[in-house]
């Protein structure tokens, strides 16, 4: 075997295992019930601890500090640490008493009941792992094991078994670390994201750039190879958004058939345009489709890189029915002016204004 040959015969057998388990739906249920519990629990203000040996002992540090410092997005912390950190502590105990007991004794000391202990161990035998699962549980806390196809003996010990159907450790070892991001990506959605459907204004005309864009409604002018429209819903996406409205009308079929009613794991509805709206008349019909009582409300030909969740904190903190993202310009000849106040409530909008400094960037987020 050539080494081309390799590199395509390891990434395939990578391939394989995680479409082994796309088709396990008992084992993605419980990844699913792990990420379930691991919300609960942060709710619940309990911690998630981590354990593993080698390259597991990586993933543990790797997927701990996702939850503890961000994953997708800005958020607060949490609580979720890996048990080997601190060296002076791991080489003390191994030393003085067993590397067989450097984990349970830190589930002794910090592990409290309702917290969830993670052990990972690609054969499921290491001695380490299976002690701290086993104090974890005279404790009361929830016990998960990640392992390898046959469990090996963490199988009886933990109550919830993630196991990865492979034999060949680093195969195993790429999964837990996928299976890992997942679940960090379900803690932040259903922990962090408040606004999980947005409004995509996208049934303009686009006259200004029809020469650009002959046979195509503007948002879906190509960037880079993919319509303008797509980086949109990435955006969204990175910050938990589950649900977009499209409000649309001009060519609209050519977007229905490009994103069709679920894109990225992002579900679609359609506001048609029958007759020309305008800004107000879209939003007012699309509305009607959001379930949510907060809905971020997005033009479809601009893109403002802002933080969505600071956005939406901003707009709980004032307590306000329509939230408006700005932006600070110099240049002011081609944009609608808003004048704020010192609290930042909006005194006056201007249509074309050369005074002032802040303009509409379309960015909203509207309380129903």
């Amino acid at each position: 075997m050539n080494l081309k040959e390799l590199i395509l015969d390891r990434i395939r057998e990578s391939v394989d295992v995680k479409r082994k388990i796309l088709e396990n739906e008992d084992l993605v249920e419980k990844i699913l019930k792990v990420a379930s519990l691991i919300v609960e629990a942060f709710k619940n203000d309990r911690k998630v601890l981590f354990c593993g040996n080698g390259g597991s002992a990586a993933d543990a540090q790797h997927i701990a500090a996702e939850l503890s410092g961000r994953f997708y997005f800005d958020r607060e912390p949490l609580f979720a640490e890996a048990l080997h950190v601190n060296t002076s502590y791991l080489t003390a105990v191994a030393n003085d008493y067993s590397y067989d007991e450097v984990f349970s004794r830190l589930v002794k000391a910090n592990g409290r009941k309702g917290d969830i202990l993670i052990g990972i161990s690609t054969s499921g035998n290491s001695n380490n792992v299976i002690k701290a699962l086993e104090e974890a549980n005279k404790i009361g806390m929830i016990t998960v094991g990640m392992t390898g196809e046959s469990g090996g003996k963490i199988k009886n010990i933990c109550k919830y078994l993630i196991n990865v159907p492979s034999n060949d450790t680093p195969r195993i070892q790429e999964a837990h670390i996928t299976i890992g991001h997942i679940i960090c990506e379900i803690v932040e959605r259903e922990l962090f994201n408040k606004v999980k459907e947005a409004i995509i204004l996208a049934g303009g005309l686009g006259t200004r750039l029809r020469k650009l864009v002959k046979d195509l409604p503007k948002p879906m002018a190509d960037i880079n190879g993919k319509p303008f429209l797509e980086y949109i819903f990435y955006y969204l996406r990175r910050y938990g958004v589950k649900k977009v409205i499209l409000a649309i009308g001009y060519k609209s079929e050519i977007i229905k058939d490009y994103f069709g009613f679920e894109f990225k794991g992002v579900s679609i509805f359609y506001s048609e345009e029958k007759e020309l709206l305008g800004t107000g008349g879209a939003i007012k019909q699309a509305i009607t489709l959001a379930q949510e009582k907060d809905v971020f409300i997005l033009n479809g030909d601009t893109f403002f890189d802002i933080n969505l969740e600071r956005f939406y904190k901003f707009h709980k903190d004032k307590n306000s029915k329509i939230s408006l993202a700005l932006k600070r310009m110099e240049n002011l000849d081609r944009y609608g002016v808003i004048e704020i106040d010192s609290d930042n409530k909006i005194v006056c909008l201007f249509r074309k204004k050369t005074q002032g400094k802040w303009i509409d960037k379309w960015r909203y987020l509207f309380n129903q």
